[in-house]
């Protein structure tokens, strides 16, 4: 199934895949919320973001260059800045991932330690309270129980469900910074 997918791009002579970019202009390739940024610091285009982030997904471990096709000549000086300022831009969403899965950690340890301290306390209430012919008393302990273990699922699916895809991308990202970057031109 995956040999399908490669065909659809075309590939270097040394057999890399090629993710194809065709832009009017250079300042197409990037946001234009911040327009008297210089390129370097400016974010790539999310359409095109996303297009690289999929196509580099898509190719799975196989070599790949970027080629970006402009209507424009470029000097040397302006391709090494858009070398750069992909590799910045990639490097960046790398810090993003980073902090996010940061946080989760936190969140998970939190909830963790929050379900354990729950479980503690039901366990406490139950053996104080069943003595107790209230049934109110017998209903505390199985909501705080179950309330526990609600804190401790969630903690375990945090990093079961949503570690794993944001490590990848980082993965991901790591290949898009690094990747070499060719340019035509289209007259």
């Amino acid at each position: 199934m995956k040999k399908s997918f490669l065909n659809r791009y075309a590939r270097t002579e040394s057999g890399a895949v090629i993710l194809d970019v065709a832009a009017a202009r250079v300042a197409d390739l990037y946001e234009d919320i911040d327009k008297v940024a210089p390129f370097l610091k400016k974010d790539l285009d999310q359409h095109l973001a996303e297009y690289l982030k999929n196509g580099a997904y898509e190719i799975g471990s196989e070599p790949f260059v970027i080629r970006i096709t402009l209507n424009e000549m470029l000097s040397e000086e302006i391709k090494d800045r858009i070398k750069k300022s992909v590799f910045n831009f990639f490097t960046y969403m790398i810090e993003v991932e980073r902090r996010a899965m940061k946080k989760m950690a936190k969140t998970s340890l939190f909830l963790f330690t929050a379900g354990v301290i729950l479980l503690m306390i039901s366990a406490y209430l139950s053996d104080w309270m069943m003595s107790s012919s209230n049934v109110l008393m017998h209903v505390l302990p199985e909501g705080v129980t179950i309330a526990g273990w609600v804190f401790l699922w969630h903690a375990i699916t945090i990093f079961i469900i949503d570690w794993v895809p944001r490590r990848n991308d980082i993965r991901l990202y790591r290949r898009l910074s690094s990747a070499p970057i060719e340019f035509s031109n289209h007259y």
